[in-house]
């Protein structure tokens, strides 16, 4: 499997299954980047929509490194 994604024959990914999944939670890492951006929520028409994006955008940043590390651990495991 993980020549055929070095070949990009294969694609690799996590996907988390949508029935076990919580609803998201607001993490300090997003008050992070909305005080790292200058975002304050002040129910303006467009706060929902920043809010969603900054949920979204550590979701991702999330993810990606979670995909990493099992991919990394799966294949140092695989060595021995």
């Amino acid at each position: 499997m993980f020549r055929g994604r070095n070949e990009g024959i294969l694609q690799l990914s996590l996907n988390a299954d949508p029935q076990f999944e919580e609803p998201p939670k607001e993490s300090y890492c997003e008050q992070i980047i909305m005080d790292h951006l200058g975002l304050r929520l002040n129910n303006a028409p467009a706060d929902s929509w920043r809010k969603g994006v900054v949920s979204w955008t550590w979701r991702i940043k999330v993810l990606m490194h979670l995909e990493t590390e099992l991919m990394g651990t799966v294949r140092e495991t695989r060595g021995r």
